[in-house]
């Protein structure tokens, strides 16, 4: 589990910076291309991020349902976490064993990919669409049981809080046009970048108290 700041700190983190200052790399539809600031907060669970603000940035529908029904963000959070699992769980074989007509040997090192739990029809009806109003997204994205990662609330908190800021400030963004998004795999699953653009009159910007 990566620990960052608490709930509070990071939303009073996020309300310090104009919607004309990005919060990833990103550049708005103006002539200055602004990159990412060294003083803006960046939260260790960052894949996270890029990865559902990659879904949103194409998916104008998925997003207008959020910016209609803020309410809804708490679910779609569940559904994303549940679709976009961006973590898979590796062990260590502790000795020498068979495991479903499969030989084990001590040492072995086997990789198991979390977004099959998540989109196994079985479980979860139309596993590969996006749906906000799913009555329960059953997945294993934070691991399951005793190994169930500490960090899981916190996680699901950033990534809440990230959405819920983010779309209160730039409520209209997309992928930037010829953008090639590069992913990689392993035992995290990364985007390299996620060049974003947006136009700053549709920006919001809220002054703290």
């Amino acid at each position: 589990a990566h620990v960052t700041a608490p709930p509070r700190q990071v939303r009073a983190a996020c309300a310090q910076y104009p919607a004309e200052l990005p919060f990833v790399s990103v550049a708005p539809l103006t002539p200055t291309v602004h990159s990412h600031d060294a003083r803006t907060p960046a939260p260790r669970n960052y894949a996270f991020y890029i990865s559902y603000t990659l879904f949103l940035a194409r998916s104008p529908d998925h997003r207008h349902e959020l910016l209609a029904d803020p309410g809804l963000i708490p679910g779609a959070v569940e559904e994303l976490i549940r679709r976009f699992p961006v973590v898979s769980l590796a062990r260590e074989v502790r000795h020498d064993m068979e495991y479903d007509g499969v030989q084990l040997k001590k040492g072995d090192m086997v990789a198991v990919p979390t977004p099959l739990a998540g989109t196994d029809a079985r479980l979860n009806p139309q596993p590969l669409k996006v749906d906000f109003h799913r009555p329960s997204a059953d997945h294993v994205t934070f691991g399951n049981g005793p190994h169930l990662c500490p960090g899981a609330h916190l996680a699901r908190t950033e990534v809440r809080i990230t959405i819920e800021e983010w779309l209160a400030r730039i409520p209209e963004f997309e992928v930037a046009p010829n953008a090639e998004i590069h992913f990689r795999g392993g035992l995290v699953g990364v985007v390299d970048a996620l060049p974003l653009v947006w136009d700053v009159a549709t920006t919001r910007w809220r002054a703290t108290a």
